[in-house]
């Protein structure tokens, strides 16, 4: 079970608790977290989260890299691996496979 959180706000229910995701969603919502979290930020574990705000978007080889710091991110989250990306406007959609199935996730891209 995973709280959801879409770009950094816990999402409610009509009840006022935190929606929660299980399976398939949950793991895409860790993904997600640790795709968005800048690495080095949570004073309790400095190697959880990514590199992708260090992302230029402007870079000819953004998918790249946005690739291989997803990847890096993931490598800790067992069963779960970024295998594309693409790109959707300001957004990097991830191809994810997991244990559970494939997903995709969106990601705000860094510096434009």
């Amino acid at each position: 079970m995973e709280v959801v959180i879409l770009n950094g706000i816990t999402q409610t229910a009509a009840t006022g608790l935190p929606k929660t995701a299980e399976g398939l969603n949950a793991l895409m919502q860790r993904a997600y977290n640790r795709i968005c979290l800048k690495r080095g930020a949570f004073c309790y574990d400095r190697v959880l989260g990514s590199r992708f705000y260090m992302l230029d978007a402007a870079d000819e080889h953004a998918e790249e890299r946005a690739l291989r710091y997803a990847q890096a991110a993931l490598l800790p989250l067992a069963g779960v691996e970024a295998v594309s990306v693409r790109r959707e406007g300001e957004r990097f959609i991830f191809g994810l496979q997991t244990m559970l199935g494939t997903g995709e996730i969106a990601v705000k891209g860094a510096k434009m």
